[in-house]
């Protein structure tokens, strides 16, 4: 979703909760998604696609600080592995009562196939 941030409506009041995963992981489970659908994807190879995902993922966060709209960078793996932590931090970064235990309990890491390396 990095790359739709400079759409944003201007005027409005943001907070951006960007969850960060591995570059490698993204393009795995993206050539794994369009296979499964039958699908062509960019015809970019893996060399060339690492480095425009992160481009997009820097400029998303550039245009964030800006236009000073706060953002929490939440990485991935740690919000699989330790939902109830990251359901604090993002209370505390949104700044609204939510049910912390809610969101921890909606966290399912078994669609999180593609790792680029296990730990």
């Amino acid at each position: 979703m990095a790359p739709l941030v400079p759409f944003l409506p201007q005027g409005e009041t943001y907070r951006v909760v960007l969850i960060h995963r591995d570059i490698d992981e993204v393009v795995a489970s993206q050539a794994s998604m369009l296979k499964r659908l039958e699908r062509q994807g960019s015809g970019l190879h893996v060399a060339q696609l690492n480095p425009l995902l992160e481009q997009q993922l820097a400029r998303a966060v550039a245009l964030c600080q800006a236009h000073q709209v706060p953002v929490l960078v939440v990485e991935h793996l740690q919000a699989l592995r330790d939902p109830a932590a990251v359901a604090v931090q993002l209370v505390e970064f949104l700044g609204q009562p939510l049910d912390q235990a809610a969101m921890a309990a909606a966290v399912d890491s078994a669609p999180h196939r593609k790792r680029a390396c296990v730990k």
